[in-house]
């Protein structure tokens, strides 16, 4: 009874009959759509993005002195004593992660995360320091 409910409603009686049929870019939006309603999820739309020169930031546009004002406090903290500090210090404890105190592969790989995640801020910060989000 259920399911000739579903079909003469025209709903869908799993998840995967909802996958059926679409393209990859519709496939992925779904899924992102129920990951959304499951978990605190951060998606492309949430973060800092350029699209044709315009930012955007948790999917609005930003206005150009709050670019600008991010521009200088990405040209400023690049420049800190604090962000030096700070990076040398998560560079050293990867480092003695993987080198000294590894006991495992999961332990380097652990370290190799740290140092992945230090590289993508320090890029994100020179991307916005330099004023475009683009590559190069």
């Amino acid at each position: 009874m259920k399911d000739w409910l579903i079909d003469k409603l025209g709903g869908y009686k799993n998840f995967n009959s909802v996958l059926k049929g679409l393209d990859e870019e519709e496939r992925t939006q779904v899924l992102t759509l129920a990951v959304e309603k499951l978990f605190t999820n951060i998606g492309p739309k949430d973060i800092l993005r350029e699209k044709n020169g315009q930012w955007t930031y948790q999917g609005k546009p930003m206005i150009e002195a709050h670019k600008q004002l991010l521009i200088a406090d990405a040209q400023q903290f690049q420049t800190t004593k604090l962000w030096k500090i700070l990076s040398d210090d998560i560079r050293f404890q990867a480092n003695y992660l993987m080198f000294v105190r590894s006991k495992t592969e999961m332990d380097i790989v652990a370290g190799k995360l740290w140092l992945r995640t230090l590289d993508s801020i320090d890029e994100k910060l020179k991307k916005i320091a330099r004023g475009t989000l683009k590559d190069g």
